[in-house]
């Protein structure tokens, strides 16, 4: 070790020129696995169906919407097209009474409509630009 010395002023000046971005293109996020850390998480809706007519608007804005039917007719929402290309959209079908859930999407890819009729059922969007297309789908048919 040696016997230099940096002073406060000098000492500023190198903090202050720090970077501080973190650049996070290519990056893949994951959650911790340090026993006791919390997971990482998405802003979530939780959102009731409504009937033909006065479909219940999913939020664009929102990465994760939770939907539940509340009848035979109160099971039916929308989905407006996305801002910008590669925005993902999750919807998971969390609570069934008696109708099954039925999604119309603005524009989509190969399809006119997302319906899922058993609890626990999760499809995952992303917006080209364009179309909402189905990337991952488990429990839900397009048509």
């Amino acid at each position: 070790m040696g016997t230099k010395r940096i002073g406060l002023a000098r000492m500023e000046a190198l903090m202050e020129g720090l970077k501080r971005d973190l650049n996070l293109v290519s990056t893949t996020l994951t959650s911790p696995s340090i026993a006791g850390a919390a997971a990482l998480s998405l802003a979530t809706e939780t959102k009731a169906g409504a009937g033909t007519g006065a479909k219940t608007a999913l939020s664009i804005t929102t990465p994760l919407s939770i939907c539940t039917t509340g009848g035979a007719s109160l099971n039916h929402f929308s989905l407006a097209d996305g801002t910008t290309a590669g925005q993902v959209k999750i919807i998971s079908f969390k609570t069934k009474s008696t109708g099954n859930c039925i999604i119309t999407p603005a524009n989509l890819a190969l399809g006119n409509i997302i319906t899922a009729d058993a609890v626990g059922a999760i499809c995952i969007l992303i917006w080209d630009g364009a179309n909402w297309a189905v990337t991952d789908n488990t429990g839900m048919v397009v048509s």
